[in-house]
């Protein structure tokens, strides 16, 4: 959220604690605006994000045997399209959530300010 924030300078409707959250952190580094597909993981979850203008694709497949792909392109692998139970895409300001513990499971999400730390400037 901080290398790739959502286009908020604008966004009259954002939580102020947000809003708090990218003012500061904008002051501190350039965004990536992209175009990209960022995938990061901590070894048991992974996620993947747009660049904050959405200007590259990023589309996942989900399979009846449990394999799960995420790229910026279409066929990107040889997958048979009758085992394909679930296909989408990431939206701009939203995230794909992948995490192996307790059980796997994955979904796309909106960002969301409950993932902050308290904020280092004070809001408003």
């Amino acid at each position: 959220m901080m290398m790739v924030p959502e286009p908020w300078e604008n966004n009259t409707e954002m939580d102020p604690e947000l809003r708090a959250f990218y003012a500061f952190h904008a002051s501190l580094m350039e965004p990536w605006d992209g175009p990209m597909n960022l995938v990061f993981t901590d070894g048991t979850q992974v996620g993947g994000v747009l660049d904050r203008n959405g200007l590259r694709p990023s589309r996942y497949w989900v399979t009846n045997d449990g394999l799960v792909v995420l790229s910026s392109e279409s066929g990107v692998l040889p997958l048979d399209q009758s085992t394909i139970i679930k296909k989408g895409r990431v939206e701009p300001g939203h995230m794909f959530w992948l995490t192996r513990q307790p059980e796997r499971s994955w979904t796309t999400r909106p960002l969301r300010p409950s993932w902050l730390l308290p904020s280092p400037t004070p809001t408003g």
